[in-house]
């Protein structure tokens, strides 16, 4: 990263009334390979893509975490309404603009929204703050 005092960057994508029939185990597990490889280009470590939700209707979909050398990557795909909940932590750097075109081509062209939080490493102090966190709302 550019900021040698940024360790980590969160990022979070919501989308709604994504396209139907794009909520498929295979589909999702695809997706995650290939956000992963914009994200973080390192091995796999986990790629886990399972149902979850059937004891409420409005929870029911799939789940998803995909996790990378340097990246975690959970989403939750529901299908009430076919929405989307992305969560993205990574040390290394990436382009969210090429993020959200692979959700627009993959869940179509829709309305998203995006909050980042960024983690700083903190000199003279335990821990880390968490830097100022941004929301952005992205229309086509």
């Amino acid at each position: 990263m550019k900021n040698k005092e940024i360790w980590s960057v969160d990022c979070m994508i919501d989308a709604f009334n994504c396209s139907e029939g794009s909520f498929d185990q295979v589909k999702l597990k695809s997706f995650a390979q290939k956000i992963s490889k914009i994200i973080d280009p390192g091995p796999e470590i986990l790629g886990i893509v399972n149902p979850f939700g059937d004891h409420e209707k409005r929870m029911k979909g799939i789940r998803m975490i995909h996790e990378n050398q340097n990246s975690l990557i959970t989403g939750h795909f529901v299908y009430e309404g076919m929405k989307l909940f992305l969560h993205i932590t990574s040390c290394s750097a990436y382009k969210v603009s090429e993020v959200i075109e692979v959700i627009k081509e993959k869940f179509g062209d829709r309305r998203f929204f995006m909050q980042e939080s960024f983690k700083r490493i903190c000199r003279g102090r335990q821990g880390s703050r968490i830097g100022a966190k941004k929301k952005t709302s992205i229309k086509s």
